[in-house]
């Protein structure tokens, strides 16, 4: 740091950021300068891996869907809904078996 002005006998440096003050400074071989790491970064972010962990985690728990029922099963669904009288809808089935009727729809 260099300092600049009519306060430069205090102890608070100031920052030079123009080119000729940077050069005068080098000049006179009281240049410092600083490398800042991390500019720019959320710095725990930047160090920390535990989000990458989790994430693998996470894919690697996921829920796989249920397997497909084969046509035959939903046929006999079919069958046996229209053989009772009167005939049962597929929203009733739903109902009846605790299930959503979207579902139902999709075996059906």
């Amino acid at each position: 740091m260099t300092k600049i002005g009519y306060r430069a006998h205090q102890s608070r440096p100031t920052a030079v950021k123009s080119k000729t003050g940077i050069n005068a400074a080098a000049r006179a071989g009281t240049l410092q300068t600083e490398k800042k790491f991390s500019v720019g970064t959320n710095t725990r972010a930047a160090h920390s891996t535990e989000g990458q962990k989790l994430t693998k985690i996470d894919r690697e728990n996921e829920v796989a869907p249920p397997p497909k029922v084969d046509m035959a099963v939903g046929k006999a669904i079919s069958a046996a809904r229209a053989a009772k009288t009167p005939p049962m809808k597929q929203s009733e089935l739903a109902q009846k078996i605790n299930e959503k009727p979207s579902v139902i729809n999709g075996i059906a």
